[in-house]
C-alpha cells in the first residue's frame, strides 16, 4: 500500500481513532490540535463508550419540552431574540428531523452506526497495547414503556 501523509485536526476521540487507523494500515499521519490531546470535547464524558445513546435529538418529547425550555432562566437552552431570524431555518430542518419517520430513520442510521462501535475500538485499544486502561462494568438502560424512548 501507497503511504500517504494525512493530517487530522482535532486530537478528541474520534481525531485519535481514525490517527491510530489511519497508522495501522500504514499511512502517515500528523495530528494537530491547538490543545492538549483529549482535553476539549472528549474531556469530562467519564470514559465512557455510549453505544446505547442510539436516539436522535431531533424527538417528539424535545418539541413538548422547549415550551419550558426556552423560558426557564437555568435552562440549557437559551437563544437571544436578536438570533430568531437566522435560526429560523435550522429550527424548521430540526421540527421535520423530529417527525416520527424521520426520528424512527435516525434511530436505525445511529444504531446501526453504534453497532460496531465496540469492536472497532477494542481493535484499536488491542494495537495500542492500552487494555489495561479498560474496565468493563456495564450499565442498566431502563425505560418506562414505549413511549420513553420516543
Amino acid at each position: 500500500m501507497k503511504k500517504h501523509e494525512i493530517v487530522i485536526v482535532g486530537s478528541g476521540i474520534i481525531g485519535i481513532c481514525c490517527a491510530l487507523k489511519l497508522q495501522l494500515q500504514g499511512h502517515q499521519v500528523l495530528l494537530i490540535d491547538k490543545n492538549d490531546p483529549a482535553s476539549g470535547c472528549s474531556m469530562g464524558n467519564a470514559g465512557h463508550f455510549a453505544t446505547e445513546q442510539i436516539f436522535p435529538m431531533a424527538s417528539a418529547s424535545i418539541i413538548k419540552q422547549l415550551p419550558s425550555l426556552l423560558i426557564k432562566p437555568n435552562s440549557p437552552l437559551s437563544i437571544k431574540p436578536s438570533y430568531l431570524p437566522k435560526i429560523i431555518p435550522w429550527m424548521m430542518r430540526f421540527l421535520m428531523a423530529a417527525r416520527r419517520e424521520q426520528f424512527t430513520k435516525g434511530t436505525h442510521a445511529l444504531k446501526s452506526l453504534n453497532d460496531k462501535a465496540m469492536q472497532a475500538y477494542e481493535d484499536l485499544i488491542k494495537a495500542s497495547a492500552s487494555e489495561h486502561l479498560i474496565k468493563k462494568a456495564g450499565y442498566l438502560l431502563v425505560f418506562e414503556g414505549k413511549k420513553a424512548q420516543q
